[in-house]
């Protein structure tokens, strides 16, 4: 009798412990081998009706680049006005200045959707004296980038027989 109530104690005793057990939690491992990364690099823009930064107003603009489920954001870009022919091919028709990258991991899926979607932003900041004043920025422009059919063929090098 005695052996009968030791063993339902220890088992009551054994089920508060067991009760306290942080198990982990088990998932489906994600396939990882059929994804790759694609680095966007923004150097510059050319905006038709975004003009030069005034002495009291300045508007700047940012893109936004989506793939899938995955947003990034450009940091705003800079005025820089080609000053003679010697720089870069497009440094005066594109005097807007990112130089971001923006990078995202590629699910075959995302290659199937409707591609990579670029919106522009533009931001108008006042400046009055020595306080500046950002405004919001409101979206200009929205595009897509098919990814299968113009984007990777165009990161493809085909080599030539020599």
């Amino acid at each position: 009798m005695f052996q009968a109530a030791a063993a339902f104690g220890g088992g009551i005793y054994l089920k508060q412990k067991l009760d306290n057990v942080q198990l982990p939690a088990l998932r489906r491992v994600d396939n990882t081998a059929r994804t790759f990364t694609l680095s966007i690099r923004v150097l510059a823009a050319s905006v038709p009706g975004l003009e030069a930064p005034g002495l009291l107003s300045h508007q700047r603009p940012s893109l936004e680049a989506s793939l899938g489920s995955s947003k990034k954001e450009t940091e705003f870009a800079d005025f820089a006005p080609a000053k003679d022919d010697r720089g870069a091919s497009y440094a005066k028709e594109c005097p807007w200045r990112f130089g971001d990258t923006l990078t995202f991991k590629v699910k075959p899926e995302d290659l199937v959707g409707p591609g990579l979607r670029l919106s522009l932003h533009v931001r108008r900041d006042i400046v009055l004296g020595l306080v500046q004043f950002e405004m919001r920025s409101t979206e200009v422009a929205v595009g897509n980038l098919d990814l299968r059919q113009r984007l990777l063929p165009a990161c493809v090098h085909e080599k030539s027989d020599a």
